[in-house]
């Protein structure tokens, strides 16, 4: 596998961290689990896949929902490609038709890492404790209670500082538990406030009214679903590939699955090149010894 590795930036966090490319072995396993729609898996698999391409020390379940999509999506630009093919209505002219809209992912990562909401905000409460509030943890928000929990950051309580990251379920239900109506009601007003500024359109100026209404959240899982379908991938065709590879090139299995989809896929496009080419050349060669024809004599004389 290559040595070659890249930095992310984590904007939550406000650190880079650097990662390896992802292998085409993790890429198909990740589209099965896709086409099988079993999210579970998928999610652990994605937890693994960070876990195992950072080069640092991480933890997945103390990483923003923000950082987390920001990890994914530069991962799929640097091993996969860095644009989208969606379909929709395109305008060409004064003409319009269905087509494939292209999507440029580093436009997206950059709205997403740049995005000026201001997303911690610390709530005091009396004189004895102060909750700070954030983006919420995880891939995806899974109920209301979960979601009230997982924005806030910390609680200090009399200047002792108490982190909710590395909570399980059950010590955050505890906690919601001991909460005060009036601290519930700050905590949704936050999230309310929150998602009314956190909106990122993924297309700007086009025609097709579905495409323009795609939006990136904070609390509808669009972030999670958004990367869902940027690693979504046709395993017919990736099987195709690995036979190709294997069969007409020469490559060890072992080894296609080490390398990144894009080397693949450039492997495969020099291929498709080589094989136009000699097709152009055995179309010359053929035309050439074609005898020359001549046109039958009519027998008329000048």
């Amino acid at each position: 596998m290559s040595d070659f590795t890249y930095k992310t930036y984590l904007p939550t966090k406000k650190v880079y961290l650097s990662f390896r490319l992802l292998s085409g072995r993790e890429y198909l396993i990740i589209g099965k689990y896709l086409q099988n729609n079993d999210t579970s898996s998928l999610i652990k698999e994605f937890t693994q896949l960070i876990n195992g391409c950072c080069l640092s020390d991480i933890c997945v379940n103390e990483l923003s929902t923000v950082d987390i999509f920001c990890i994914l999506l530069n991962m799929r630009i640097m091993s996969v490609s860095q644009t989208f093919d969606f379909e929709g209505t395109i305008r060409k002219g004064r003409e319009v038709m269905k087509g494939t809209q292209k999507l440029d992912l580093y436009d997206i990562l950059d709205k997403v890492t740049n995005h000026n909401s201001e997303c911690i905000r610390s709530v005091q409460f009396d004189d004895k404790y102060t909750i700070k509030l954030g983006v919420p943890r995880g891939f995806q928000v899974e109920n209301v209670d979960s979601l009230v929990v997982d924005v806030i950051e910390s609680i200090n309580v009399l200047g002792n500082e108490h982190s909710m990251q590395g909570l399980t379920s059950d010590e955050k239900s505890i906690i919601l538990d001991e909460l005060s109506g009036d601290v519930l009601s700050e905590i949704v007003r936050y999230i309310r406030d929150l998602d009314q500024e956190y909106r990122i359109k993924v297309f700007e100026g086009v025609v097709d009214d579905e495409l323009s209404r795609i939006e990136l959240k904070l609390f509808d899982n669009s972030l999670f679903e958004f990367i869902k379908a940027m690693f979504n991938c046709n395993l017919q065709e990736q099987y195709y590939i690995r036979y190709i590879m294997v069969k007409r090139l020469n490559f060890n299995l072992q080894d296609v699955e080490d390398i990144t989809p894009i080397d693949t896929q450039n492997y495969i496009n020099l291929y498709k090149e080589e094989l136009e080419e000699e097709r152009k050349a055995n179309e010359k060669q053929s035309s050439e010894q074609k005898p020359g024809m001549s046109l039958p004599n009519p027998g008329f004389e000048q």
